[in-house]
């Protein structure tokens, strides 16, 4: 994406926030250079890794932020994954080949975070027990993924990694219940057995095939629901009774 139309998303964005603010707030944003290769895996590949490298900024931001009330993020396709490394290194986490010089503020001085995820490019058991970030929920108030069980890109990026075949939650929803994480039956997905913070939508129904972030936007009804999430307009997800559903 060019730098003009990344800084066009955040305007838009900030429309939809303007709507419903009950009060001040502040906008950032996080891009970061990624040229298109004309091959389109090493496009994948190399865009991946830039954004394995993006978390470690995410991380810093939100140890700069420290014990500010109310802290939201919201990341779209491969910055979701820049989103999940970096709430996993701020927690303390760590990833091989990757150094964190973070200073860790005591658990008194940390922020609890709201997190939306629209079309994430992460691995869907990444943020399970175990899994890669798997300490990204430690200090989350709530997250909200946004999928497409019809998204014509996330639907091969098992081809990110031929060994493991990878299932991006932006497709099927973040890992389940065991037995529901084939790519098979992308609309069995039910929210993660070690959280109740964690609420999903597939949207593919209502936007088509499309990995357009606009259209998440524009024509997906549950990003009403985003909105108010990142804005803390609604109650946390924890003390929500439907969070452990999922919904079409």
């Amino acid at each position: 994406m060019e730098r003009n139309n990344a800084r066009d998303r955040v305007l838009i964005i900030n429309r939809y926030l303007q709507a419903k603010a009950k009060e001040p707030y502040r906008l950032m944003m996080l891009s970061w250079p990624s040229e298109r290769e004309p091959h389109p895996l090493r496009d994948v590949y190399e865009n991946a890794e830039s954004a394995e490298s993006q978390a470690l900024v995410v991380a810093q931001i939100l140890e700069r932020l420290g014990n500010q009330s109310r802290v939201s993020i919201l990341g779209f396709s491969f910055g979701a994954r820049a989103v999940t490394g970096g709430l996993h290194f701020a927690a303390g986490g760590s990833v091989p080949g990757f150094s964190t010089p973070l200073l860790y503020p005591a658990s008194n001085q940390l922020s609890n975070y709201r997190v939306a995820l629209v079309a994430p490019a992460v691995d869907r058991n990444w943020i399970a027990q175990g899994g890669k970030h798997a300490l990204a929920l430690d200090r989350v108030d709530g997250l909200i993924n946004l999928y497409n069980s019809r998204d014509p890109i996330l639907r091969r990026f098992r081809f990110i990694d031929r060994l493991s075949s990878p299932v991006a939650a932006g497709f099927a929803g973040f890992l389940g219940a065991p037995g529901l994480e084939t790519i098979g039956a992308p609309r069995a997905t039910q929210p993660l057995n070690t959280s109740k913070r964690i609420e999903q939508y597939d949207c593919g129904g209502l936007i088509g095939t499309t990995h357009s972030e606009r259209s998440y936007y524009g024509e997906c009804p549950y990003f009403g629901k985003v909105v108010d999430h990142l804005l803390w307009n609604s109650a946390p997800i924890a003390n929500d009774v439907n969070a452990i559903s999922n919904h079409d």
